[in-house]
């Protein structure tokens, strides 16, 4: 007997979204991916890693930046007596460039939920921004990060990061660069370093630690692991090159991927690359097509655009989708996962809003657990039941769950 999940992703992420109901051989616009699981169960909303911010605020942000003052803005010395008009005319446009090269990085890459690369004009204006802060700032902080962080992770603006380094050390998102230009260089030494510092600091929180190390043990003995951006690269960086768990899973991060370094390391890997640098939905579906053999396995947290186009080659797999052109039954699979692999810290012991909304993607690998038991071992139904709702009202999802349950 084949089984099959529907997963629906809502539109807002993590947002009281009302369950649906699908007959799973009609096709529906909400329909993400068949996966290996009973028949006609419409299943839960993986969390997606959701960065900082929404895109809404996001937006809210800068416009309330535009009319706002800007902290830690670095102080250019002049001499009011013999101050010019264009003087005053540049000083004032470096201050707006200060205000304005965070979101501009920020939002039109962090945000982006169809590519991980800047457009051509998002990457003209980023140019302009830093030539500004060079031209003005030459010897900030500002000047240093940014002009690092528009070049695509090239390894020959690291001098920037150390120039950034000497003068706020412990800046977490300056950390976050140093750790990315690490593994790039496949230097494990500052890897460990930067992944500690930033442990240390909370910027990678223990819930985040938990989630990843649940991730990590999804993937099965030397599996390729795609990864999306922060949250679920560096918490799992942490746990291999520090507490040495799973050393044999093959992290690629998308993130990295703007990295001509960091791609022909995988290239030299044996893995065959698209053509064209954009690390974008299409790039994704082109990698995991030229790649079929290589035991691929993808972050739940990957946002839903970049799975569309490979829906039907997807299957849930404990915290990860599998990759396969041909159909699978795994529901063996993910029972082995939930029973033995899993650490389920996080399940119970989760301590922050971002860990209870990482909560919500236990759930298809538990309705997948549902769905098979009610039909094989009503003992083991009462025990996942009761994982489920824990996890669904831990993750705000108990109602939607409840609707779920009762469709099949």
């Amino acid at each position: 007997m084949k089984y099959f999940l529907i997963v629906f992703f809502s539109i807002a992420l993590f947002a009281k979204v009302k369950a649906q109901t699908e007959n799973p051989n009609k096709a529906n616009g909400n329909t993400i991916y068949n996966n290996s699981a009973p028949a006609n169960i419409p299943a839960t909303i993986p969390a997606e890693e959701k960065e900082e911010e929404s895109e809404k605020d996001s937006k809210k942000k800068v416009e309330e930046k535009k009319g706002g003052k800007v902290e830690n803005q670095p102080q250019k010395s002049t001499a009011p007596s013999t101050k010019s008009k264009d003087v005053e005319t540049s000083t004032t446009k470096s201050q707006e460039t200060l205000k304005q090269t965070s979101y501009s990085i920020d939002y039109n890459i962090t945000h982006q939920r169809t590519s991980r690369s800047a457009s051509p004009a998002h990457q003209s204006a980023l140019d302009d921004n830093v030539e500004d802060l060079k031209k003005n700032y030459p010897e900030s902080f500002e000047y240093h990060y940014f002009a690092y962080a528009s070049t695509k992770y090239d390894t020959a603006a690291y001098y920037h990061l150390k120039a950034a380094e000497k003068l706020k050390p412990d800046n977490a998102d300056l950390q976050i660069n140093l750790l990315a230009n690490s593994i790039i260089t496949k230097n494990v030494q500052d890897q460990k370093m930067y992944a500690n510092k930033l442990v240390q600091s909370g910027r990678i929180s223990k819930d985040i630690l938990s989630y990843d190390l649940d991730m990590l043990m999804s993937v099965p003995q030397s599996g390729v692991l795609i990864t999306h951006c922060n949250e679920d690269t560096y918490g799992a960086i942490y746990q291999q090159k520090l507490n040495a768990f799973r050393p044999d899973v093959q992290i690629i991060s998308l993130e990295l991927m703007q990295s001509k370094v960091y791609r022909k390391i995988w290239s030299d890997k044996g893995f065959l690359l698209p053509a064209g640098e954009e690390i974008d939905t299409k790039y994704l579906q082109e990698f995991c097509r030229l790649n079929k053999n290589k035991d691929l396995f993808l972050s739940l947290t990957i946002p839903k655009e970049y799975l569309q186009a490979i829906k039907s080659n997807i299957y849930i797999s404990g915290l990860t989708f599998q990759y396969s052109q041909t159909p699978i039954e795994n529901v063996q699979t993910n029972i082995a996962i939930w029973e033995f692999d899993l650490t389920k810290t996080l399940i119970t012991e989760a301590q922050s809003e971002k860990g209870r909304e990482l909560l919500a993607n236990y759930l298809p690998m538990l309705l997948v657990l549902r769905s098979y038991y009610e039909a094989t071992d009503k003992s083991k139904l009462t025990e996942i039941d009761d994982a489920i709702n824990a996890v669904a009202s831990a993750s705000n999802k108990y109602q939607q769950i409840q609707k779920i349950k009762k469709s099949y």
